[in-house]
């Protein structure tokens, strides 16, 4: 009870961490935020009690003691830095560092989840192997890095300015920027000096675009411009043409977060070009600047660094993966053998490989036949009670036919047999089996019957007895029960002709056919198809809908109920079904004029593609290959729980960090705002799961958004939809950053935390993207490997 209590608060004090809210509760004057601040307070006691209980038990220090144990140390940890916290506050310093830590707290919950530690147990034992992968990472990074800074230093600062003729005066009216930008696309263009040779020179610029032409005029020096910037004559100036000045600024591109100025921001560029996402604009820039070669160091940084040295972390990982397991599983396995129940669930054997499904499905079927037996002892109890005793039933028999071998029944030798009979009828009965006397006796005769009335059973042949036992159960059965029992009788008969028909091949090649022609009937529509083609699509559906719907209820009927929920590929086939036939009357009813569920009938037609996946049942390999992939689902259920605790502790720690600092106040109050942030833990989940937008906030007077401004929501106030504002976009932020399919735009968020904080926020990113991408993702191929 006592792990059972802590679980229950670390899961409590994840909800609280979640509901921290970073663009109000920077100043805790709020009923909800003073509520949090005590419930967070209870917690830390919470732990601080459990660690003491634990040490007094347990020891302090030394072989199996409390520190003894990793776990024990972590959560050591995290009180010694909530108590930290707590000495600081009262000496009114700055908290935001250490408050960072308590985003630890839900890692306790691993060591009290089993599965779980199979897996950090298995990362825990990849860092020595892992160390050395590290390490030649860093002397990759290392070596780049300073051929980089050697190279291009400051060059990525080079930009076009503006450099009019003396004599020449643009009307103040004209938007003349300082330095040249592209039109249109709001990217930077950086130029080349005359000593370099790179791709773009100032002279080199395209003309000016004005009203969808281009302009080809030039200024006169002593005439003036209109106030539109167009010449007396009417015709529009190239003022792109005075960008001539190629010289270093003071910004570097994407937010000044890129360049080759000193080793730390060559490494952040050297690690975006391995994680391959916006890796050519870089290389586009440097060309640009310097030469068109330097593709060459791009191109062995991808090879060297994407697809060798990240591919080592897979190699590490997956041979360590089998032997972690093997060990944490009899670790698992001894645990489990002390707190095993006696019960007949808990009694399979715990090498049997079967799912929970399975389990299901033996166990409803262990109940039915339970139900059913006590129902027949129930009812056999009953038809005793009204009946009366089998013996009284039985009709009285006169004497048995006239055998040759008969002997008298005066005779002294049978008064005798008669007499033992009458003394000891079991023995008498058994005396009789084992001697095969049957054809030398006789039956009392019938003034004894009510005296011995097993006598004569006992004296009857033991056909004679048989048969008098079926009739006696005959006569006594009532009708309905002859009659259900020459239903089953019948139903058994049926049964085993079904099952034939549904085993045999043609039965498979037609249903393998059926399949493969409905895949060609819904492949064959388009838009704007003739209406002949609909209905006969249509049609088409209802016929394979009761094709499928009658292959199932003969395999039911075939296999019974229960066997045919225990094969998962059955239930699917039966889900298809009954969705298709859901589907088709909803087709019927459109039809008829209810067009109330046409929005849910477009949902259900798209379940039709599920029906190809019945081909698997017929080819043997996919379907084992599908199999071995559903055994892996168990680890790779415990992978996705470790995915979502890792992006759980990042999007808090992101509020933490970034939360109301991804917005900017525009002077035009023209643009939406973005989504992606870290304002809250809703928007900091979704921000992990989506990447939508991107503003570029290097436009002139503009300044960073109060929180009430944002609170507000201001009209001009962008915030980017990759923001830490709250708990879901926080999270989607992370997945982006750490998303193990796509990695798409996480390069976006990098730049906007690097620019509203300082450049120490590519720590948090690039470990977003070590943890989430480079490791978790080839633990997941680890578990697939070992699968197979």
């Amino acid at each position: 009870w006592f792990e059972r209590i802590s679980m229950a608060v670390i899961f409590f004090n994840c909800v609280t961490l979640g509901m921290y809210q970073p663009c109000i509760d920077q100043v805790c004057n709020t009923n909800r935020c003073r509520i949090l601040q005590m419930l967070d307070d209870f917690i830390f006691a919470f732990f601080a009690v459990e660690m003491s209980i634990k040490m007094v038990a347990m020891g302090i220090y030394g072989k199996g003691t409390y520190l003894a144990e990793t776990w024990n140390r972590l959560d050591c940890f995290i009180v010694v830095a909530g108590a930290v916290e707590y000495c600081l506050d009262m000496e009114n310093m700055n908290l935001s560092a250490i408050r960072t830590i308590r985003v630890l707290r839900p890692l306790r919950a691993i060591n009290r989840i089993p599965s779980m530690r199979i897996l950090v147990m298995l990362l825990l034992d990849t860092l020595p192997m892992l160390g050395n992968v590290l390490l030649l990472c860093f002397f990759v990074f290392f070596i780049f890095g300073i051929v980089g800074v050697q190279l291009w230093a400051g060059i990525l600062r080079q930009r076009c300015y503006l450099d009019l003729p003396k004599g020449i005066h643009p009307p103040p009216t004209l938007p003349l920027s300082s330095y040249y930008k592209v039109q249109e696309t709001e990217k930077d263009y950086i130029c080349s000096l005359a000593k370099d040779s790179g791709m773009h020179t100032c002279g080199s610029l395209p003309p000016t675009k004005w009203d969808g032409r281009f302009c080809n005029d030039s200024v006169v020096p002593g005439i003036p411009v209109g106030m539109d910037g167009l010449s007396v004559n009417g015709s529009c100036i190239n003022w792109n043409q005075y960008y001539t000045d190629c010289r270093a600024g003071e910004k570097n591109p994407f937010q000044g977060a890129i360049s080759f100025d000193n080793i730390g921001l060559a490494w952040v560029a050297i690690f975006l070009v391995i994680s391959l996402e916006g890796w050519t604009d870089i290389m586009y820039y440097v060309q640009d600047a310097h030469s068109f070669w330097d593709w060459v160091y791009f191109v062995l940084l991808i090879v060297i660094g994407s697809f060798f040295m990240i591919n080592l972390c897979l190699v590490v990982i997956a041979t360590q993966f089998s032997e972690t397991k093997k060990r944490e599983m009899e670790r698992m396995r001894l645990e489990r053998a002390r707190y095993q129940s006696t019960s007949t669930l808990a009694s399979t054997s715990a090498s049997e490989s079967t799912s929970c499904y399975r389990q299901i499905i033996k166990y409803i079927a262990h109940l039915w036949r339970r139900s059913k037996r006590r129902i027949l002892r129930r009812y056999r109890a009953y038809r005793s009670r009204k009946n009366g005793a089998l013996g009284a039933a039985l009709p009285t028999p006169l004497a048995l036919p006239n055998y040759p071998s008969v002997e008298d029944p005066a005779s002294p030798q049978s008064s005798t047999a008669v007499a033992a009979m009458a003394v000891s009828p079991t023995v008498t009965s058994s005396k009789h089996s084992n001697n095969n006397k049957c054809n030398n006796q006789l039956l009392a005769p019938p003034g004894m019957m009510p005296i011995l009335p097993t006598l004569a059973m006992s004296l009857w042949p033991e056909p004679f007895q048989a048969a008098a036992a079926v009739e006696v159960s005959e006569h006594r059965r009532s009708p309905i029960a002859r009659y259900f029992s020459l239903v089953k009788k019948y139903y058994k008969t049926f049964q085993r002709s079904v099952k034939a028909l549904v085993e045999h091949k043609y039965f498979q090649q037609g249903l393998l056919g059926a399949i493969l022609i409905n895949t060609l009937s819904m492949g064959i529509e388009y838009h704007n198809q003739p209406e002949e083609l609909t209905l006969t699509v249509e049609f088409s559906n209802v016929v394979f809908s009761a094709i499928f719907a009658i292959e199932m209820l003969l395999k039911v009927i075939a296999e019974g109920p229960l066997n045919y929920v225990g094969n998962g590929f059955n239930v699917f086939d039966g889900v298809i079904v009954i969705l298709s036939l859901v589907e088709v009357f909803q087709s019927f009813n459109r039809f008829e004029g209810d067009d109330g569920g046409s929005s849910g009938l477009s949902v259900l037609r798209t379940f039709r593609l599920l029906r190809i996946l019945k081909l698997v049942r017929f080819m043997p390999n996919l379907r084992r290959q599908l199999i071995v992939m559903l055994r892996t689902m168990d680890n790779v259920a415990v992978f996705f729980a470790l995915l979502l605790l890792f992006i759980f502790i990042f999007s808090i720690l992101g509020m933490n960090l970034f939360g109301c600092k991804f917005c900017r106040k525009t002077s035009d109050q023209s643009t939406s705002c973005d989504r992606k942030n870290f304002d809250s833990l809703l928007w900091a989940i979704v921000t992990v799961f989506q990447f939508n937008m991107f503003f570029n906030f290097q436009g002139d007077g503009s300044r960073s958004c109060t929180c009430s401004e944002i609170l507000d929501r201001d009209p001009g106030c962008v915030c980017d939809r990759k923001h830490f504002n709250t708990l879901l976009w926080a999270t989607v932020t992370v997945f982006q950053a750490s998303s193990i399919l796509t990695q798409e735009d996480w390069n976006v968020v990098l730049f906007n935390g690097m620019e509203k904080t300082s450049h120490w926020a590519a720590l948090y990113f690039v470990a977003l993207m070590t943890f989430g991408n480079y490791v978790l993702f080839n633990l997941l191929v680890a578990i697939l490997v070992e699968g197979f």
